[in-house]
């Protein structure tokens, strides 16, 4: 959504459904036109979407309302907590200051630990990007 420039107030249990509904279209189009497929891979193909298809069924426009609706609160508190700590004197303190990993291998890692049992108890989201997921699910 936010990739094609639809902001969170679209974020609807109508626009799910559509969603669902267009993310069973191209399973099964998928499925039409597996025939196509090199015959050395077209059963594995298919097992995937059939397992995809079945996973999608389980999923309702409310979980995504609600996923929603977590992230954004997520985002929300990572606000308040960074705003909170200031400015840091080097990198390491500030990673430190947020309870997250350290760089490994010079490259950043996206693992944050909960500061205490409870914290991770909490239900958490992590946002995900899917850049192309918009083209396959919209009309044309």
């Amino acid at each position: 959504m936010l990739e094609i420039g639809m902001s969170m107030k679209h974020a609807t249990g109508e626009y799910w459904n559509y969603f669902l509904d267009a993310r069973r279209r191209f399973f099964d189009a998928i499925i039409r036109r597996s025939d196509i497929a090199n015959p050395e891979i077209r059963e594995e193909l298919l097992r995937s979407v059939e397992a995809a298809r079945e996973c999608s069924a389980e999923i309702s426009p409310r979980l995504f309302e609600r996923y929603i609706r977590l992230w954004r609160q997520d985002l929300s508190d990572w606000g308040q907590r960074v705003a909170a700590i200031g400015q840091m004197p080097s990198l390491d303190a500030a990673l430190q200051a947020l309870d997250l990993a350290r760089p490994a291998n010079g490259r950043f890692v996206d693992i944050a630990r909960p500061r205490s049992a409870a914290a991770s108890e909490q239900t958490r989201t992590v946002p995900s990007g899917a850049p192309d997921a918009h083209r396959l699910f919209m009309p044309r």
